[in-house]
């Protein structure tokens, strides 16, 4: 058997300084959680390596990863109204410090590649002080710490001037319907990433919005892997991944839906056993 949870957090999420609205003060606390009921950490890349048939995992694990690539992911930010904010890298080494580095293992940050996509969502839905860099990526994978993962090449994000005639529906349904949107937005990301900072992450995408692409589940990961190279793909679907589980739609739990407070989270891993 092979019961594994993958929690999901988002490093931007700070609308104070508490567990329901704060994803840094949660990750602190989940993680500890997770190692205090002696449950095995495991990356995304061993579950995929997994199901592939070439690693074995604990009968129970959990897996870490976070999404969009802020660079909270890996920096102390001071963020505006809310103060200092531990970094998840930050994180990670305090608990680690008190834990034996066996049972930890890397949280995978899904990056949005194009760079002129990113400055524009910095500018838009961040403060525009440079918090959605690059320059950080080579860093985390070198600390061991973080698997750099692919979260498409511009995240089909409604913010963006280019999608602004699409509204609410690049977030509701991901564009990505037939081999060209698949070229540009899985293809021209694993190939910007993985040429940047190669490292185990880079065969791991996660669906933009966690929405699933029929397309891409059904046709062009299972049968274009000798070019996009990738092993596995994670939506936002609740569920714990198991043997049978299809490794291009793997589920994810993500803070602030499918659990808000650490009654919420023990009652998830107890659907471990």
């Amino acid at each position: 058997t092979m019961r594994v949870a993958v929690l999901t957090y988002h490093s931007q999420n700070i609308t104070g300084n508490d567990y329901i609205n704060n994803d840094h003060v949660a990750f602190h606390q989940d993680i500890e959680h997770v190692l205090k009921a002696k449950i095995d950490v495991v990356s995304l890349r061993q579950i995929a390596d997994t199901l592939l048939g070439r690693a074995t995992l604990p009968s129970r694990a959990v897996a870490f990863s976070c999404d969009d690539g802020t660079d909270l992911d890996f920096r102390d930010i001071h963020w505006p109204h809310h103060g200092l904010q531990q970094s998840f890298a930050t994180i990670i080494r305090e608990v680690a410090a008190k834990t034996p580095r066996s049972r930890l293992n890397p949280i995978t940050s899904f990056v949005i590649a194009d760079p002129a996509a990113r400055r524009e969502l910095d500018n838009r839905c961040l403060s525009g002080l440079g918090w959605m860099s690059e320059d950080w990526w080579q860093p985390a994978v070198d600390s061991e710490l973080f698997h750099i993962g692919i979260h498409g090449w511009d995240h089909c994000h409604p913010m963006l001037e280019r999608y602004s005639t699409m509204g609410s529906a690049c977030s509701t349904g991901p564009g990505i319907s037939d081999y060209q949107s698949a070229k540009k937005q899985v293809l021209q990301a694993v190939s910007y990433i993985s040429t940047r900072v190669p490292n185990p992450g880079t065969a791991l995408f996660a669906f933009p919005f966690g929405v699933l692409s029929e397309y891409l589940v059904r046709e062009y990961l299972p049968n274009f892997q000798a070019e996009h190279k990738l092993t596995a793909a994670f939506s936002t679907e609740q569920a714990i991944i198991h043997r049978e589980s299809n490794r291009w739609s793997l589920p994810r739990y993500v803070f602030g839906y499918h659990w808000k407070s650490p009654e919420d989270l023990a009652a998830l891993l107890r659907s471990l056993k």
